[in-house]
């Protein structure tokens, strides 16, 4: 959902957050490998979750915003365009696992994202 996003956005990205839990690893994952894909620093803010709640990419013309504060609906915002409201269900333990077992190739991606530089969690404030 987030690469369409990109797609649409058409512009290039100046800076960038992710926001979830503190010590949340799939968000450090996510910041690690959007900074390594990207070249631009991405901050970690930390909310009261749960999970991954937003993820928000600048960018000349706008925030590119994906943004899921509690349950299964996101809200996707580009700039220039009214926002929408998308399905983002949070996914299981068990659904995760599935969906990694059916890969069983080396992931170039992940292994990418780990040797990035670490992101440092800061607070968000409101």
């Amino acid at each position: 959902m987030l690469a369409a996003a990109l797609d649409q956005a058409k512009s290039k990205i100046t800076s960038g957050a992710v926001e979830s839990e503190a010590d949340n690893p799939a968000a450090e994952l996510l910041a690690r490998w959007l900074e390594a894909r990207l070249k631009v620093k991405i901050d970690r803010v930390v909310t009261a979750g749960p999970v991954i709640t937003a993820v928000r990419l600048g960018t000349a013309g706008g925030e590119v915003v994906i943004d899921r504060p509690e349950g299964p609906l996101a809200t996707l915002t580009l700039p220039g365009q009214p926002s929408r409201t998308l399905a983002l269900k949070v996914r299981t333990t068990s659904e995760l696992i599935a969906e990694e077992l059916r890969r069983l190739d080396a992931d170039e991606m992940y292994a990418i994202a780990l040797r990035a530089e670490g992101t440092k969690e800061t607070a968000r404030h409101a």
